[in-house]
């Protein structure tokens, strides 16, 4: 998911949160992505791709956004919704922490995965 790594990398240095809380309820983060992606202008058939993302607390107007390929936004959108089932992350409870390195789900202490291939330093 090169594209959705340069935007989330983008929005880092634009002074986006690295920690997001999840929000619960699809009708809300669908308004979420309207807001952010409302300015949107796809200029090559791709999809608006949002940071902070919509299924976040911090999600919405004033995200940082980028056209990513429609299958990048699939990718990504299957990849946190599963991590999220698989580990009990429920709407503001638990955090999703990025660096420019890696994607951590914490849970508690838990560190449960990672994103690979997005360069910079670890925040460890």
């Amino acid at each position: 998911m090169p594209f959705v790594v340069k935007n989330i990398s983008d929005a880092f240095a634009r002074g986006r949160p690295f920690v997001l809380h999840k929000l619960d309820g699809r009708p809300k983060q669908d308004a979420k992505r309207a807001q952010a992606c409302a300015p949107f202008d796809p200029g090559y058939g791709g999809s608006c791709d949002e940071y902070s993302l919509a299924l976040s607390m911090e999600g919405g107007a004033g995200a940082h956004i980028m056209e990513v390929p429609l299958r990048e936004q699939f990718c990504q959108g299957g990849t946190l919704a599963r991590q999220y089932q698989r580990e009990g992350i429920t709407q503001g409870l638990n955090s999703v922490s990025f660096s420019s390195r890696q994607a951590r789900w914490l849970r508690g202490r838990t560190e449960v995965s990672a994103l690979p291939g997005t360069g910079g330093r670890a925040d460890d």
